[in-house]
């Protein structure tokens, strides 16, 4: 099982354990909401009748974190002319508490909505009715106006705007209307290319099973309810990437990447591809603890082809591409090196995907071969150039990984032979120049691979 700490929800959709509208806890599937960072669910009675079960909240720490969630198998549709939501809602304490209800997930990429409400200052139980005809946008487009759509999941928020970590009640969560049922085919059904082996010294695993324990990702609350979350497809652990905007995680150590050389990640984005559509991470330095020092965004953008969603992809992004002090290395000017307390690391697709997942997140430095390397591993490609396959060989070395990029650096096919032989079938590809990485025993090694 790989590392990752939820301060978010853990989506369950994938495990058949959602539930639809009304929510009034008769039914075993309402019991799995989850509680985000500080929050707690439980199932419990309800504290005025003994034959009722309703859901309980013990509060987080902060308005970001009192928070529990739901993932339906059924859409919650807005589109119609029902837009009113009540449930109740039970308060210990004489005291007003401030909340808010959320509806994400939306089927079309669409941001969250939301309505705040506040109790009666009493003790017991109040039902609480908002019209989400005038709903808002969730963080972070408040202001822009809403399109009501489908939503697949509901969040209930506490002590919203201040902090507090009373007990509350909830039940009979009704309204709206009931639409489609939420796919579960936009996922993988198989895992992406194993990495190639390295030295324990030349790679740090952010997440990925592939060198041994990785750093982790923790879930935050400033990208407002994007969130990390960890399924299995292929009997291969990834992250799903449900976005609003952008996804931000802290990383579980703040971590020295000076002797590496490039980020890689793979990814698979379920949505189809719209015009200028991009996957871009960012890595954010905290010299000094004291917040971000220096960052650096970079872009990954889609071909408008559309070859690039619904498939695993595979990048390699240089952290110093720009000759000296290049943008990976002192971004602001500052002149400290971008990557000596990587802290945050991000996902931004600029509003164009809804549902991405990625794996195998990892820095590595990349080594290559010496001119006396190269010349024992005595490397032969032939034919070069060639209509349909390449055959690369060598006298003195297994080759255990080839990698094969295209003009643009992206990856269009990776072989682990291990052998001294490899055939490369280049019926597939375009015309054109390809870059082959070599990894033997001796280092790697670069050639030049030509398609007519």
């Amino acid at each position: 099982m790989k590392k990752i700490t939820f301060l978010l929800c853990l989506m369950i959709m994938s495990l058949g354990y959602s539930q639809s509208l009304p929510i009034d806890f008769d039914d075993a599937n309402d019991n799995n909401f989850t509680g985000i960072d500080g929050s707690v669910f439980t199932a419990d009675v309800d504290p005025s009748n003994a034959s009722d079960d309703v859901g309980n909240i013990v509060g987080g720490t902060s308005q970001w974190s009192s928070q529990v969630k739901l993932v339906l198998d059924t859409y919650v549709d807005f589109t119609t002319s029902s837009k009113t939501i009540s449930f109740r809602f039970y308060t210990t304490e004489a005291v007003v508490m401030n909340g808010l209800l959320q509806f994400g997930g939306e089927k079309d990429g669409g941001f969250a909505i939301e309505k705040t409400f506040a109790t009666d200052g009493n003790i017991g139980w109040q039902t609480i009715m908002l019209d989400f005809a005038t709903a808002t946008n969730a963080f972070p487009n408040a202001g822009d106006p809403v399109v009501h759509g489908n939503y697949s999941e509901v969040a209930l928020f506490t002590n919203f705007g201040d902090t507090g970590t009373s007990t509350y009640y909830f039940d009979d969560i009704s309204g709206a209307v009931n639409g489609d049922a939420v796919p579960d085919d936009l996922m993988p059904t198989d895992a992406p290319t194993t990495p190639p082996a390295r030295d324990a010294a030349d790679v740090i695993s952010i997440y990925g099973d592939a060198y041994g324990t990785e750093v982790g990702l923790n879930n935050v609350g400033w990208d407002g309810s994007s969130e990390y979350t960890e399924e299995t497809h292929a009997s291969n652990d990834v992250l799903r990437v449900d976005f609003q905007t952008f996804v931000g995680a802290d990383l579980g150590a703040v971590q020295d990447a000076t002797n590496m050389t490039h980020l890689h990640m793979d990814f698979w984005i379920a949505d189809d591809f719209s015009a200028g559509q991009v996957f871009n991470p960012k890595l954010s330095n905290h010299t000094g603890g004291a917040g971000e020092t220096d960052a650096a965004l970079a872009t990954v953008a889609l071909p408008g082809d559309g070859s690039q969603n619904q498939t695993w992809v595979s990048v390699d992004l240089e952290l110093t591409d720009s000759g000296s002090g290049g943008p990976w290395i002192n971004q602001k000017n500052l002149g400290i090196d971008a990557r000596e307390a990587l802290t945050q690391f991000l996902l931004d697709p600029g509003g164009t995907i809804s549902l991405a997942y990625v794996d195998n997140i990892y820095f590595y430095k990349e080594v290559t071969a010496s001119v006396e390397d190269n010349q024992l591993a005595n490397f032969r490609v032939y034919p070069n150039p060639s209509i349909d396959e390449w055959i690369v060989s060598s006298k003195a070395n297994t080759i255990k990984v080839i990698a094969l990029y295209d003009v643009l650096g992206k990856e269009v096919l990776n072989l682990s032979p291990n052998k001294s032989e490899v055939k490369i079938n280049a019926i597939n590809l375009k015309q054109g120049l390809y870059f082959a990485k070599v990894f033997t025993e001796s280092g790697i090694t670069s050639l030049k691979l030509v398609k007519e």
